[in-house]
């Protein structure tokens, strides 16, 4: 089970849900999902195995599902869900495929560079998403090259026109546990350099229908800054994050000038910072729309904390979590 695809942002925390509350009974949420994910999946086979996970938004449900026109024919799968009062609602399910292709999509698959004797099928998945009633899917193969072990290949397929979305090689350096390096096709080259012409990228990954293309740029008097661009799958901009590390004193001015009045409402919350006190700032931009993010290091009640500040297009601190 891939928790990497879950549709949120940032770290995730999965845990067993109980599965029986005081009386000794299935617990609330368990039955309201089983009884959701027998729906969803009616007429497609018979749900066995059944667990129950959280994580940090969604309810989880880790299941066999057994095709009905054949017992020998059974998939491992997860379903992501929502739950509202007494209702889930489907987010996302991940069908393990082991290693077969699918007829339809070998025909797409065997195209490629991939489709020969230097390369073995490690896995296949297919992951289908659910917005606003219209179902969406992708089918991910993962390959490892017989020469080399260590160089590994991702492929991403549309599920309903097999039109390949993406591919990616690593060199995957398991003793060092450094990152992986990364081979980037051209189009992602050249959609990150006509913003940025000077970027180095560093890493690129298939997420929730994007492209994230991770990067470094260095200006003319050789600060380094890191860039996140979003990519749509036609390789346009759907967004870009770029974040450097300077100090409190060297903030943009409209940036400064905001949260030193923040500081100067909110004395008890945390005294203002030094001039020197280190600070990350992130500009996000999705379209012509400009925010920012900045991360600050204070002292509060005497210890080390950071706190993150979210400011709109106009400057204002809109909020801001002390960690």
């Amino acid at each position: 089970m891939n928790f990497s695809k879950l549709p949120i942002m940032g770290a995730i925390f999965i845990a067993l849900i109980s599965c029986t509350n005081n009386s000794g009974g299935e617990s609330k949420d368990k039955a309201i999902v089983l009884s959701q994910l027998n729906k969803d999946f009616a007429g497609q086979g018979t749900i066995s195995d059944f667990k129950l996970l959280e994580s940090k938004g969604y309810v989880v449900a880790d299941f066999k599902l057994t095709s009905t026109s054949s017992a020998s024919i059974s998939r491992d799968m997860t379903a992501w869900y929502e739950l509202s009062a007494d209702t889930a609602k489907i987010v996302m399910d991940t069908e393990d495929l082991g290693i077969n292709i699918p007829e339809r999509l070998s025909v797409a698959f065997n195209k490629s560079k991939y489709a020969n004797a230097q390369w073995n099928v490690e896995e296949v998945e297919l992951d289908s998403r659910y917005t606003d009633g219209q179902k969406s899917g992708t089918y991910e193969i993962e390959l490892k090259n017989v020469a080399k072990p260590e160089l590994e290949a991702k492929l991403y397929y549309d599920a309903t026109t097999f039109a390949l979305l993406f591919e990616k090689e690593s060199f995957d350096n398991e003793e060092t546990d450094d990152n992986d390096k990364i081979v980037i096709n051209h189009d992602i080259l050249s959609a990150v350099n006509s913003l940025y012409p000077t970027a180095i990228v560093i890493a690129a990954e298939f997420e929730n229908d994007f492209i994230e293309v991770d990067a470094t740029i260095t200006d003319e008097t050789g600060l380094a800054s890191e860039i996140e661009i979003m990519l749509n799958l036609d390789y346009s901009v759907a967004s870009t994050e770029v974040e450097i590390e300077t100090t409190y004193g060297h903030l943009p001015t409209k940036v400064l000038t905001s949260l030193n009045a923040w500081f100067s409402k909110n004395p008890k919350l945390a005294p203002q910072p030094q001039a020197s006190a280190s600070v990350s700032l992130s500009t996000v931009s999705v379209g012509t729309v400009v925010t920012y993010r900045v991360d600050v290091e204070c002292i509060v009640d005497g210890d080390d904390k950071d706190i993150d500040f979210s400011l709109d297009t106009t400057y204002k601190v809109v909020s801001y979590e002390i960690d």
